[in-house]
């Protein structure tokens, strides 16, 4: 009879476990909406960071799994006040699967919505960059006018050099005084 309570009480734990540690991704991603091809602007988790950290949380679940069923049954349940080997073992296991499965998750949504966006972008810009077509039966549109083309700006004009029979002239600079001393301030 205890043994079917302990039993009972380890399931229940890993179902509350389980759902309160049910992985970043089942938590926080989600992918474009179902009519994001309507919609004029939308968003949604693009990166794979949820998903790096449902693997690095299975990983670690992973090396506890590892590290429980290494230890035999007597070994475990002396160094765990009488627990059972095979129950942590499972427990770990299972949220380990919890995180793999997140971490799947995550990046199929996270792939889904940079999927989206991109096409987004291109309903975006596709009308700046080409011109619609015309209608059939229309007349021919005019062509488009040719780009404006700025003159870049015209150089700062250069003084003319001096003849053959001018002499160059080097402008000189006055010496410097003696340094000025500082004037009193005014009376009141």
């Amino acid at each position: 009879m205890v043994s079917a309570v302990k039993q009972g009480i380890v399931a229940v734990s890993v179902l509350a476990l389980g759902g309160f540690s049910g992985g970043c991704s089942f938590a926080f991603s989600e992918g474009p909406p179902t009519d994001h091809a309507r919609l004029a602007y939308f968003d949604c988790v693009s990166t794979y960071g949820l998903s790096v950290a449902d693997g690095i949380f299975a990983a670690g679940g992973l090396i506890d799994t590892v590290t429980t069923f290494k230890k035999s049954k007597q070994a475990y349940a002396d160094d765990n006040s009488g627990a059972s080997r095979n129950a942590a073992g499972g427990v770990d296991l299972a949220l380990t699967a919890v995180y793999v499965a997140s971490g799947v998750y995550g990046a199929i949504q996270a792939t889904r919505c940079q999927k989206a966006k991109e096409d987004l972008e291109a309903r975006i810009t596709r009308p700046m960059v080409l011109r619609p077509p015309a209608a059939v039966g229309a007349p021919p549109r005019p062509p488009l006018p040719p780009p404006v083309m700025v003159p870049p700006p015209a150089a700062a004009p250069t003084p003319p050099a001096p003849g053959p029979d001018e002499p160059t002239v080097t402008p000189t600079l006055p010496a410097p005084g003696p340094p000025l001393a500082p004037t009193p301030p005014p009376a009141p």
